[in-house]
C-alpha cells in the first residue's frame, strides 16, 4: 500500500458493491416473495426456516467473509508495514542508540571530507603541475628572488621616484615636438630636399629627448656606477657644443635677425634638454640592480600574464567548488544529526499513525460485517411481507416465528490495535 488513501478507496469500493448487490437481492426476493406468496409457500405448518431464507442467509454470509478477508488483509498490512517496524526501532532507540546514530554520521562526513580534501588537493596538484603554469611561475619566481636578494642587499624594496616614468617621458616627448618648427628652418640650411630636411629634423627630435632621458638617469644611477657620471657629462657637453652651433645656424636663418638671437637659441636648446634630464633624474631610482630587479618582475608578469590569469582562474573554480562540497557535506550531516536527535518524536508519530489507520480500518470492516446481517435479515422480512401480502390463506407459517439466525461475524472478535499488539 502507497499511502493511507489505497486502504479506504478499496473498502469504499467493496461497500458501493455490496450496496449495489444488496438492492438487487432486495428487489429479486420481493419478486419472489409475491410469487411464493399467490402459491401459499411456505406452508402455514412448516416448523422450518425455509430453504429460500436459508439461501439468502449463505449468500449473506460470503459477503460477510469477503469483507473479513480483505479487511484482515489490509490489516495485516498496516501492522507488518507500518506499524510493526515503527515500533520496533522505537523500542530500541535511546539516548546510545542517538548517540550511535550521530557517531555514524560523524564518521561518515569525515570519510567524506578527507575523501574531498584528496581529490581536491590532486586536482590542485594537476594544475599546478602544468608545463606551461610551472615555467610561468618558475620564471616570476626567479625575478621576485633577484628583486628580493637586491632589496635585501639596499635595505629598502621600494623605488624611490619623485614623479612617475611616464611623465619623464611625457615630457621629454613635448619638449621634441616643441623644436621642431626651429630644426626644420636650421636644417634648410643644407639646401637638401624637403624630405630630407624633415628626416633630419625628426631624427634630431627622437634623438635629443633620448639623450636628456638617458643623461637625467645616469646622473641619478651616478653614485652606484661611477662610470655613469662620466657618460652623462659627455653628453651634456655634446649637447651643449651642438646647441652652440644650432643656435648660429638658427640666427643665419633669420633674416635681420638681432644679436641676442644666437645666445637665445642656446639658452632655448640647454633649457629644454635640462628640463627632460630633471625629468628623467626624478623619476628613476638610484640604484640601477633595483631599477632592473623591478623591470625584470614587470616584464616577467606581463609575459606571462595570460598564463597566470588562465591557471589562477581555474585555481580559484577548484577551491569554490571543494569550499561547496565542504558544505553540502556539513549539511547533509546537520540533517543526519537531526534526524538522530528527533527521530524518537517522528517514530512515536508514525506508531500512533499506523494505530489510528489500524482501529479506522477494523472498524469500517466491522460496521460492513455487521451491515451484511442487518441486510440479509431486512431481504427476509421484506420477502415474507409481499408473501403474506399475496397469500390467499393470510395466514403466517409457525417457521415465520422463529428468530431468524445470525452471521459469523468474526471481525467482531478482533480486537483495537494496543501495545504490545494483540494478534489479529
Amino acid at each position: 500500500m502507497n499511502n493511507h488513501l489505497s486502504y479506504m478507496e478499496r473498502l469504499q469500493a467493496m461497500e458501493q458493491q455490496l450496496l449495489q448487490d444488496h438492492l438487487r437481492q432486495m428487489e429479486q426476493h420481493r419478486t419472489k416473495g409475491e410469487h411464493d406468496g399467490r402459491r401459499n409457500l411456505p406452508a402455514v405448518a412448516d416448523e422450518t426456516i425455509p430453504p429460500q431464507e436459508r439461501q439468502v442467509i449463505a449468500v449473506y454470509q460470503s459477503k460477510a467473509d469477503e469483507v473479513n478477508g480483505l479487511v484482515r488483509q489490509l490489516l495485516y498490512d498496516v501492522k507488518y508495514s507500518k506499524w510493526q517496524p515503527a515500533v520496533t526501532e522505537l523500542l530500541q532507540w535511546s539516548q546510545p542508540w542517538v548517540d550511535q546514530q550521530i557517531g555514524q554520521a560523524t564518521q561518515l562526513r569525515d570519510r567524506r571530507l578527507s575523501e574531498s580534501a584528496e581529490n581536491h588537493f590532486d586536482r590542485l596538484k594537476v594544475l599546478e603541475n602544468a608545463p606551461s603554469y610551472s615555467r610561468a611561475k618558475s620564471d616570476l619566481e626567479a625575478a621576485e628572488n633577484r628583486l628580493n636578494t637586491v632589496a635585501g642587499r639596499l635595505g629598502r624594496y621600494e623605488m624611490h621616484h619623485k614623479i612617475a616614468p611616464f611623465w619623464a617621458v611625457a615630457i621629454a616627448v613635448a619638449i621634441g615636438l616643441l623644436e621642431i618648427p626651429l630644426n626644420l628652418q636650421t636644417f634648410f640650411v643644407f639646401r637638401d630636399s624637403v624630405l630630407m630636411t624633415l628626416l633630419f629634423c625628426l631624427s634630431l627630435v627622437v634623438i635629443m629627448p633620448i639623450l636628456a632621458h638617458i643623461t637625467g638617469r645616469f646622473f641619478r644611477q651616478g653614485s652606484e656606477r661611477r662610470s655613469y657620471y662620466f657618460i652623462a657629462s659627455a653628453m651634456s657637453l655634446a649637447v651643449i657644443v651642438f646647441s652652440f652651433f644650432a643656435g648660429q645656424l638658427r640666427t643665419e636663418r633669420i633674416e635681420n635677425a638681432p644679436e641676442v638671437s644666437s645666445p637665445f637659441f642656446i639658452t632655448i636648446n640647454i633649457l629644454f634638454f635640462i628640463a627632460a634630464a630633471m625629468a628623467s633624474f626624478l623619476a628613476h631610482d638610484p640604484s640601477v640592480s633595483l631599477s632592473d630587479a623591478h623591470r625584470g618582475v614587470s616584464r616577467e608578469r606581463r609575459r606571462h600574464a595570460g598564463t597566470l590569469a588562465h591557471f589562477e582562474a581555474e585555481i580559484r573554480k577548484e577551491t569554490d567548488r571543494y569550499q561547496q562540497e565542504k558544505e553540502e557535506i556539513q549539511r547533509e550531516f546537520s540533517r543526519a544529526e537531526s534526524e538522530a536527535q528527533n527521530r524518537q518524536s517522528a517514530l512515536q508519530q508514525k506508531v500512533h499513525e499506523a494505530t489510528a489507520l489500524y482501529n479506522q480500518i477494523l472498524s469500517i470492516g466491522q460496521g460492513l460485517e455487521r451491515a451484511q446481517q442487518t441486510q440479509s435479515h431486512a431481504i427476509i422480512l421484506s420477502r415474507r411481507e409481499e408473501n403474506l401480502k399475496f397469500r390467499t390463506n393470510h395466514a403466517q407459517p409457525k417457521s415465520w416465528s422463529m428468530a431468524l439466525p445470525g452471521l459469523s461475524l468474526s471481525l467482531q472478535e478482533v480486537p483495537e490495535m494496543t501495545w504490545p499488539l494483540v494478534t489479529v
